[in-house]
């Protein structure tokens, strides 16, 4: 089992570095849009997405991760925003927890989902 001292983790460098990068790239989504968005992603990013629906995969590039992970949610969802609860480093990649909202864009009813990304 796992007591409250032992399951504490330090962030090496590299992944403090990582995690403050991915904070960045969430906030320039919210705040600056595409442009500033794919700006902050590595050429070679790889950026899964666990969740069912149209947005769910693995992508690879900054132009795929755009058209096939954000904008089919944005297409599907009046009002989408993903709100990050928790990020973790691990290594070289950086899992998002947390929960996406909007309105369904045929059926106008509310919802809300949780999922998990992961970049490196």
């Amino acid at each position: 089992m796992f007591d409250n001292e032992s399951s504490v983790r330090r962030f090496t460098v590299e992944e403090a570095r990582n995690r403050a990068v991915v904070a960045a790239v969430y906030s320039d989504l919210v705040l600056g849009g595409r442009d500033r968005f794919l700006g902050r992603l590595a050429a070679d990013v790889k950026w899964t997405v666990v969740v069912g629906g149209s947005a769910g995969g693995t992508f690879y590039g900054g132009g795929r991760v755009w058209e096939k992970a954000i904008v089919p949610l944005v297409r599907e969802w009046d009002g989408f925003e993903f709100v990050p609860f928790e990020l973790v480093p691990v290594g070289d990649r950086v899992y998002v927890v947390g929960e996406g909202s909007g309105t369904h864009a045929v059926t106008g009813k509310r919802g809300r989902a949780s999922s998990c990304t992961s970049g490196i």
